[in-house]
């Protein structure tokens, strides 16, 4: 995935990471993570210098907690720092309902102004 990804991409100043939900039960949770893994590894090699990544995820079994550690784990494994970590709130058609825990799963995480360390 991630060679077909490098050999289509030039360098951009934004890329967009939003794949379809990867975990259908907690079993899928470890193989998902090595999947984002792979997918902002293969971006930010594309990343212009100070350039934004935004990461998406609809899989409901990876909370905002997990998925920032994953965002910021990579980047760091790639010798890279951002300035600012911006986390979108659920939009309304994405509601959250206090007794429904399950519904918080749509994530939007911005990291901005991404540099070589």
């Amino acid at each position: 995935l991630s060679k077909g990804l490098n050999k289509a991409l030039d360098n951009f100043d934004l890329i967009i990471i939003d794949p379809p939900s990867l975990t259908n039960s907690d079993d899928d949770k470890e193989k998902a993570r090595k999947i984002y893994i792979n997918l902002i590894g293969a971006a930010i090699k594309n990343l212009n210098q100070n350039g934004t990544l935004i990461l998406c995820s609809c899989s409901n079994r990876i909370h905002s907690n997990d998925f920032e550690r994953i965002g910021r784990e990579t980047l760091r494994e790639n010798h890279l720092k951002f300035t600012k970590l911006l986390k979108l709130n659920p939009e309304i058609d994405h509601p959250v309902v206090a007794n429904f825990p399950e519904g918080d799963y749509f994530k939007v995480h911005i990291y901005n102004d991404i540099y070589s360390l």
